[in-house]
């Protein structure tokens, strides 16, 4: 069986975290979601506990946001590849996401067809 893509959630929404986990569940049988975190600061220990390939992050986030976590991730865990969510794009938030080491950005809501695809070519790069 080939191996799954390990997925980390980290959104203050639980209806938001609900709609992501039971859509790739649903949909992306090669994924699976390992955790799912409620703000920055615990998604970047969730992270270092357990080594995702994927971290899907929303940008507005509490005690530390989805960019300073995104950062902080490629610094600490280079292998975990961030995804982030934000509800508008604005350029500035691009530019800093791009900085910050994100390898994609999306706009909520999201498209779950785009994203898993995007989840599978972030993987594979």
């Amino acid at each position: 069986m080939p191996k799954k893509i390990r997925v980390l959630i980290v959104d203050d929404s639980l209806d938001m975290r609900a709609i992501l986990q039971s859509s790739l569940y649903y949909l992306a049988p090669d994924v699976e979601v390992i955790a799912a975190a409620t703000d920055g600061s615990q998604g970047i220990r969730m992270t270092q506990k357990y080594q995702p390939d994927i971290v899907l992050m929303d940008i507005n986030l509490p005690i530390i946001d989805g960019i300073s976590a995104t950062k902080t991730l490629g610094q600490l865990i280079p292998s975990s590849k961030v995804i982030l969510m934000s509800g508008q794009m604005e350029y500035d938030s691009l530019k800093r996401s791009k900085t910050a080491g994100a390898r994609h950005m999306f706009t909520k809501p999201i498209d779950c067809d785009e994203l898993i695809s995007t989840i599978r070519n972030v993987y594979a790069n």
